[in-house]
């Protein structure tokens, strides 16, 4: 009997131990590889034309992070969706990933998450020929206009991102279309083949400054239900990088408000 509890305590200083040391071979390693997904997200990450590197929010945490431990960055864009960034986390193809990812129950279950260091809001980007055609029906709100599995009123939304899930659990899954490129968002909103896009108001509103011509067509319907919180995930079993990780954010004041980033008069603009 004593023999066998010395096992398990052997056992589990053992287990402790390698917990422990996760971050010393981060350190030892001399690299820490942060995950970054293949759709650019600007301001928060995006391809410099000039230098062709990733340049932003995102990028300047990661090199804040791997600055305090001493070792170079390694950013790994292998993945098209964030929901492929989280299994990467969750599996330790990476340390971290950092990519302008959305805290969720669904993922919290995978991964462990730092504190948020922004918070932005949901928004539909809807087809003003859509609301007109609702509103002719007796259709007024976001619920009314997209809870009837039957209608033709299409929510665009990103395939593996927040966004996705959120709107699957707000309205009939059939009115939910996957989309993989931001041209499809364009093509089928002012072709008016869809109604909507989901997303968050920086995206958004950083496409319609891009192209204010769309406003004609389109109209920005923030979500004020739901608040979209930003942070980044850490393995589960790690957690002294993870502790790393919330105190570089918060010795760096790593926190940011997006307001500035985005167009003052957007947002203000609603559905009637």
């Amino acid at each position: 009997m004593i023999k066998a509890l010395q096992v398990i305590f052997l056992i589990f200083l053992s287990a402790n131990f390698a917990l422990a040391d996760e971050l010393s071979d981060i350190v030892a390693r001399g690299k820490l590889r942060v995950a970054v997904c293949k759709i650019e997200q600007a301001p928060f990450y995006s391809t410099d034309p000039s230098t062709k590197k990733l340049t932003g929010v995102d990028v300047n945490v990661a090199k804040a992070i791997a600055e305090e431990l001493g070792v170079e960055l390694e950013i790994v864009q292998e993945r098209d969706s964030w929901d492929a960034l989280i299994e990467d986390v969750a599996t330790k193809q990476v340390d971290l990933a950092i990519s302008y990812i959305s805290l969720t129950p669904k993922r919290i279950k995978r991964v462990e998450f730092s504190e948020p260091y922004t918070t932005v809001r949901p928004v539909f980007l809807i087809n003003r020929g859509a609301l007109a055609t609702a509103s002719h029906q007796g259709h007024f709100t976001l619920a009314e206009v997209f809870n009837n599995k039957d209608n033709k009123f299409k929510i665009l939304a990103y395939d593996g991102s927040s966004y996705l899930d959120l709107a699957k659990k707000l309205f009939p899954e059939g009115n939910i279309k996957p989309i993989t490129d931001l041209e499809q968002v364009k093509e089928q909103l002012l072709k008016d083949e869809a109604a909507a896009y989901f997303s968050d108001e920086v995206e958004i509103a950083g496409l319609l400054l891009q192209h204010p011509e769309y406003k004609l067509k389109l109209v920005a319907y923030p979500f004020k239900d739901n608040s979209d919180i930003i942070a980044i995930p850490v393995n589960n079993d790690n957690h002294k990088l993870l502790s790393f990780v919330n105190a570089v954010l918060k010795m760096r004041n790593l926190s940011y408000d997006v307001q500035p980033l985005i167009n003052p008069t957007f947002g203000k603009e609603t559905a009637q």
